[in-house]
């Protein structure tokens, strides 16, 4: 390959385009109009690129996206005289399946702290938001506060996923937030999608397990997303292991999670919350969350609709210790 791949023919029904999110750092594979995979990279400098993960959405593999996402990458490294490090056994074994293309793979530049990678999220950018005086570290892919850590979910955490969702008092407080599992199969149909969509979400959303420091165990999940694809309510929801509440997991994790909305510009964060949930009440109250009303905003049911603004986050630390229970 000696340049940047064109497009391929748009009368051709597996058709895919290319195209560049430079602001996400990642190369998004397009089919009519839906990004369908995405490849992501770091330029380390004009002469060296780090070609990072590839991902495809399930309905897609097999069809060569992955393979022309791939391409694409090298090209782009080969018209600009650059060299490439695969950061996935996929991009490095189709590298090695290719040996026209080895003379461009050469070992990362040595370099300091290099840390992991969030999409449209520079953690040196980031506002200072008195983290210090909160004890919440905001890096990059993971939001560390001092007894949890909050990271991206993987495939590899389905067995944790399954036995947090399949819990029938979890599942009864998720409703239709988490579609209902009946088996592993199930809960890795759902990781896979929360993968794809939280490297597609606009920051400050994401998707993370709550994993307790000490332990290393997943006790939770955490989502801050807008309460529907329509809704501009940019709304926290938490779940949490029977077993570890009472602890305050749950209010450290959500105060993390606000923390990195409000230090990436967010004005105001919700939680849509069952009247009946005395626990998640609780848990908004102890944020600083003032209860505005019912709403209907989430697919039409009736919920209480919370509100936190940045004076609110402040506040309630001053008042709240992290050994309230949930």
């Amino acid at each position: 390959m000696s340049g940047v791949p064109t497009p391929n023919n748009a009368d051709d029904p597996r058709v895919i385009d290319v195209i560049d999110n430079a602001v996400n750092q990642q190369y998004e594979a397009v089919r009519d109009g839906k990004v369908v995979g995405l490849l992501t990279y770091q330029w380390h400098s004009t002469t060296h690129v780090d070609l990072d993960h590839t991902y495809v959405a399930p309905r897609e593999r097999g069809h060569n996206v992955g393979v022309t996402l791939v391409e694409y990458a090298i090209g782009v490294a080969r018209s600009k005289g650059a060299t490439l490090s695969p950061g996935c056994s996929f991009i490095a074994e189709h590298i090695a399946a290719h040996p026209e293309h080895a003379d461009l793979v050469a070992a990362p530049p040595a370099r300091r702290g290099r840390r992991p990678r969030h999409p449209g999220f520079d953690a040196d950018a980031a506002e200072a938001f008195v983290h210090e005086q909160h004890d919440v570290q905001l890096q990059q892919l993971q939001i560390v506060t001092p007894r949890v850590l909050l990271r991206p979910w993987e495939l590899d955490d389905v067995d944790a996923a399954f036995e947090l969702f399949s819990n029938s008092s979890v599942a009864t407080s998720m409703g239709a937030v988490v579609p209902p599992v009946q088996a592993r199969a199930d809960v890795a149909k759902v990781l896979d999608s929360w993968i794809f969509q939280s490297y597609k979400a606009p920051v400050p959303q994401g998707r993370w397990a709550i994993e307790r420091q000490d332990t290393g165990q997943v006790i939770g999940s955490i989502f801050l997303t807008t309460a529907t694809p329509t809704s501009s309510l940019l709304t926290l929801w938490w779940q949490l292991r029977p077993d570890a509440s009472g602890d305050g997991f749950a209010t450290e994790a959500a105060h993390g999670a606000a923390h990195h909305a409000f230090s990436l510009g967010a004005a105001h964060v919700y939680a849509l919350i069952e009247p009946t949930n005395e626990r998640a009440t609780a848990v908004a109250a102890r944020l600083g969350m003032r209860l505005e009303g019912t709403t209907r905003e989430f697919y039409n049911v009736s919920l209480n609709q919370y509100r936190l603004d940045r004076e609110d986050l402040e506040q309630a630390q001053e008042r709240r210790s992290l050994s309230l229970t949930d």
